[in-house]
């Protein structure tokens, strides 16, 4: 992630997560889990979603970026899914 300070507020840029890769081994209460996420998924995911918001613990009374407003956008490449802040 990239973070820098500008005249027009705080700007955070970077992967969110990637794609085609094995995730780190998760323990559940049923075991080890290892996820990979397939290619547009994130893709696919933004274009039926409405607003996107950053929050803090998931609380939508504390959202610092959306996508309605312009504060966030979500974009995936080859890499994965790619953010860009302005807070």
């Amino acid at each position: 992630m990239i973070i820098e300070e500008r005249a027009d507020g705080l700007h955070v840029s970077g992967y969110v997560n990637v794609t085609g890769k094995l995730s780190r081994p998760v323990i559940t209460p049923r075991g080890k889990v290892i996820e990979t996420i397939e290619e547009r998924a994130f893709d696919a995911a933004i274009r039926k979603s409405g607003n996107i918001t950053v929050t803090v613990d998931h609380d939508e009374g504390h959202a610092y970026a959306s996508t309605k407003d312009g504060t966030l956008k979500l974009t995936e490449d080859a890499i994965g899914l790619k953010a860009e802040v302005l807070i």
